[in-house]
Order: structure tokens, then sequence, then C-alpha cells
């Protein structure tokens, strides 16, 4: 009498597809039903084994193996988690409270930042991006509003039909 034994198929790490959704692992391979997942630390990372996905900064690996009785095989991956901290902004968002016009003088407000140097711009084509021009320069924080006035008849602005007017943060420095 003959005896047939049929043997999983053993997978190879390339047939075994990983892919990382935030910090956690999927695994996949044509015909496997399904995986477990196994998380350690590695290099100074205390964590783990675990099946749960790690949230804390460190370096990981995570295996995957084959949870099919038609298959057999495992993939690791090495892994980092880091926190992206964003970019501190040098200066919060900040209003425009009033704009006005006397002849050719300007006189702007806005809420400001202690601290802070502002640059007050003018262009007369807001289509072309780079057509802004200072008109006042350095221009020092009054407290938590500043207010300036410039005579546009002594700018490269004097006579344009229209005008267009910003103030832009320039720099914060601490208190």
């Amino acid at each position: 009498m003959n005896r047939l034994t049929i043997l999983p198929k053993a997978l190879t790490s390339g047939d075994i597809t990983l892919t990382r959704n935030g910090n956690a692992y999927t695994a996949s391979a044509s015909g496997v039903s399904g995986f477990t997942y196994n998380y350690t630390g590695r290099n100074a990372t205390s964590y783990g084994p675990s099946a749960d996905a790690p949230t804390a900064d460190g370096d990981y690996t995570v295996t995957a193996t084959v949870n099919d009785p038609n298959f057999t095989g495992s993939k690791n991956e090495d892994y980092t988690i880091e926190t992206v901290t964003p970019p501190q902004e040098d200066h919060p968002a900040f209003n425009v409270t009033a704009i006005t016009m006397a002849g050719t003088v300007c006189t702007m407000s806005w809420e400001s930042q202690p601290g802070a140097t502002y640059v007050l711009e003018a262009t007369d084509d807001l289509a072309d991006p780079q057509s802004w021009t200072p008109v006042l320069d350095n221009v020092t924080s009054q407290g938590t509003t500043t207010t300036v006035s410039v005579d546009l008849a002594n700018t490269s602005h004097a006579g344009a039909a229209k005008l267009f007017m910003r103030v832009k943060a320039k720099e914060t420095t601490p208190n």
C-alpha cells in the first residue's frame, strides 16, 4: 500500500508582501488565508514580543507568520516609529484690524506679538506673486496691536491707480 503525504507549501519571504499602515503591518501572499503578527523591539527599544503593534517612538521588527494549514513561512521587516514634530511657526496667525487712506498716506493696524518685526508690502498686480515689494521694513511690534503710517507717494508705487497691501511677520524675539 502506498501512502501519499501532502505537505503544506513552503513560502519564502519573497512570496509574502508586508504593508505598513501607521504603526501596524498587514501581510499577504497568493492563496494564503491569514497571518499572525509578532512585534518586538530592537536596538535599544524594549518591546514585546506582542501581537499588538507598538505606538511609542523606537526601532522595531515585525514578523508575519502564515496562519493557514496549506502553507508555511514567515517574513520579517525592521522599521522605526518616529514622532515628527511640526516646525514651530515664527509667528502665530494674526489679522489686519484697520486700514485707511488719507491722500497718499496709508495707515494700517494689525494684531501683533511683542518682540516681533514686520514688513509692509504692496503690489498693484495680485496675479503676480513676485510683484510684492516692501514699502516699510523692520517695523517693530508695539505690543498686541501695531499701527503704522506710510506715505505711498514716497514709494515705487506712487501714482498707482489700485494698490494691495499686506503685512508679514519677519522674526520673533523671545521675551
